[in-house]
């Protein structure tokens, strides 16, 4: 079996923006060593991952107060765009 038929059984959240935050969080707590990270197993301190992550949240905080502009909503609806093709090609194409 391969990985991707492997994975069709979970069952993945809303999407919306407090799991997006959630998720972000969590990633944050493995970067700073407070969680395990699930990969390697280990506690540690990463501390550009760390500081990635506290700089993206506090960009997303800025940009849900209205800061978002013109430029970046048309580079986020191409990427939207982009990548719901991209997933209707593959999924017609199964």
């Amino acid at each position: 079996m391969m990985q991707d038929e492997k994975t069709e059984d979970t069952k993945f959240p809303e999407a919306n923006l407090a799991t997006f935050i959630t998720g972000m969080m969590m990633e944050g707590l493995v970067a700073i060593g407070e969680v395990e990270n699930p990969i390697d197993k280990k506690k540690e301190f990463r501390q550009e991952h760390a500081k990635y992550i506290i700089d993206t949240l506090s960009m997303l905080k800025d940009k849900m107060s209205g800061g978002a502009t013109t430029e970046e909503l048309s580079m986020v609806d191409g990427i939207l765009y982009e990548l719901r093709m991209k997933y209707v090609a593959h999924k017609d194409g199964e």
